[in-house]
């Protein structure tokens, strides 16, 4: 059996894992939170704001854009993410309104989404 010693070290980060997430985190912060950024998301563009991605910031958007996901902006200045983004909007609609609503039907979706 591991000690809890064991353990806690095995999840410290390195110094150049640290480095790498401050210096990520320092590119967010170079984008105003409310200014919109676009995201691209499978070939489909969202426009929307850091404070929108980051309402949740143990979600996947919200550890992206708060600094503890690696993060590059492509060429045009837009973040590419790498999933089917037809549904996209019905995440962002939650992330700015704190409420899911989902077509009643396409009940698939809720599976899709979660």
């Amino acid at each position: 059996m591991q000690s809890v010693s064991n353990l806690q070290h095995k999840h410290e980060l390195s110094e150049k894992e640290k480095a790498a997430i401050e210096l990520n985190r320092k590119q967010i912060q170079a984008l105003n939170s409310s200014e919109p950024i676009i995201l691209n998301i499978g070939g489909k563009r969202y426009s929307t704001t850091v404070n929108t991605l980051t309402k949740y910031r143990h979600s996947f958007l919200g550890s992206m854009f708060g600094g503890y996901i690696p993060l590059k902006s492509c060429k045009d200045g837009s973040f590419f993410i790498d999933r089917d983004g037809r549904n996209f909007h019905y995440i962002l609609n939650f992330l700015r309104t704190g409420e899911l609503i989902l077509p009643q039907n396409k009940p698939h979706l809720v599976e899709m989404l979660m």
